[in-house]
């Protein structure tokens, strides 16, 4: 709305049942809601019709009557609204407005992972990543004040005018969310690194910073992709807001605290800066490309991520670059005194310090050992198959550690309970 505060939104979900067997409902995630952020939700309609629905703090039951037969499709559509938060809020300020930057993360209602175990509906540690969800398409129109840039995951297919309003309609996929952020003060910054254009966005203020950034990213992706993969995007956004946290991954796009963008920062060096680009690039292989869920096996995107973190330093600045890093891994697991909790529990198992100290400390540590265990040739084969066979999937510790061993043909049993711990 002309309210930049104010978001307001008409939805369809396109659902195909995947499951063996029929549904007799579909859940769908109100992320806001878990930040406390009330969020309104009318219109609710299946296949076009009125339906039966419910709800609660975060979720959206839809009554499917009758159940949705596998391979079949239902279109579950509604409207929504919400009040965008300003100043201090949950979730590290992932949902706000501030210095003139508005951040929309998951504003869209999302169906929910249906598991083995039905919906997955744990709650998130406030320390944790909120969204758990596959992988789907989206085309998001977006109507906004003209002087507005808006940045957002996915790539924009179509523009118009409306008297003082812009429509932008952005085309994503396969994709576990959909980010947009805008501001009337974003600057851009743009180089072609093959075939991904890499974008970069700042307030004018930070325009050198801008450019270092996209010069990183760019390597990043040199040192990356040989490792993992391809990039799955032909385009690639850097967005700095007002987070509390350093960094922030989504499909396509990451966000990076405005303070990290600061020159000569008293507060971060560079190497912080550097650290947090290639961290959340490398989610888009580990959370976006290859899912897990980060309420109950959080390990196995971000440790996987500060391990892809640690080979870029390798081979951008040799053995001194690893040390350093390893070292400041080394430093995060220290903060609870280097103790042997195990890397593979669930996210509200942790304290807010332990979290940061095994999850993003311990947990690449572990990798690294992996590594040497394995041998580098083998691991490496290991690391592009868990990619290459768990692409748009949803991967598991379990699924991780038989593919390890089916690529030394040993037994790692020894080596996963002393690091990640019991199955």
């Amino acid at each position: 709305s002309d309210d930049t505060l104010r978001v307001e939104g008409h939805e369809e979900i396109f659902y195909t049942n995947r499951e063996t067997a029929p549904l007799s409902e579909v859940c769908i995630r109100l992320y806001p809601e878990l930040l406390g952020i009330p969020m309104a939700v009318s219109g609710v309609r299946l296949n076009g019709a009125e339906v039966a629905h419910s709800s609660e703090p975060g979720v959206l039951w839809v009554r499917l009557d009758p159940p949705l037969e596998p391979g079949t499709t239902a279109v579950v559509g509604m409207d929504f609204s919400l009040t965008v938060a300003t100043g201090e809020t949950a979730g590290y300020g992932l949902l706000r407005l501030s210095d003139d930057i508005l951040s929309l993360s998951f504003v869209l209602p999302m169906v929910a992972v249906f598991n083995e175990e039905g919906w997955a509906l744990e709650p998130p540690a406030p320390h944790g990543d909120l969204v758990f969800s596959d992988a789907s398409f989206f085309l998001v129109r977006v109507s906004a004040p003209e002087a507005l840039t808006l940045v957002a995951s996915g790539t924009e297919i179509e523009r118009g005018a409306d008297g003082e309003r812009q429509e932008v309609t952005f085309a994503a996929g396969p994709a576990r969310d959909f980010f947009l952020a805008a501001s009337r003060r974003f600057v851009e910054h743009t180089e072609t690194v093959g075939d991904v254009a890499v974008h970069s966005y700042t307030v004018p203020e930070f325009s050198e910073t801008s450019l270092r950034a996209v010069e990183i990213a760019g390597n990043a992706l040199g040192i990356l992709e040989p490792m993992l993969g391809d990039y799955p995007y032909n385009e690639l956004d850097i967005v700095t807001t007002d987070l509390d946290a350093l960094g922030m991954e989504y499909p396509g796009i990451f966000a990076i605290a405005l303070p990290l963008f600061e020159p000569e920062s008293s507060l971060y060096p560079p190497v912080y800066l550097e650290a947090t680009l290639v961290h959340e690039l490398a989610h888009q292989w580990f959370f976006n490309l290859v899912g897990n869920d980060p309420a109950q096996e959080p390990w196995l995107d971000e440790a996987l991520a500060q391990f892809a973190t640690l080979s870029y330093f390798e081979q951008a600045y040799g053995l001194p670059g690893r040390e350093g890093f390893l070292q400041s891994l080394h430093d995060r697991w220290q903060r609870v005194g280097g103790a042997p909790i195990p890397v593979g529990m669930p996210a509200t198992a942790y304290t807010l310090q332990e979290y940061g100290a095994i999850v993003y400390g311990r947990g690449p540590l572990f990798v690294d050992e992996l590594r040497r265990s394995l041998g580098v040739p083998a691991f490496e084969s290991f690391l592009q198959d868990y990619v290459r066979s768990n692409r748009w999937g949803i991967a598991t510790t379990q699924e991780f550690q038989a593919l390890a061993e089916d690529h030394c043909g040993c037994s790692l049993a020894v080596l996963f309970e002393d690091w990640i711990g019991p199955e």
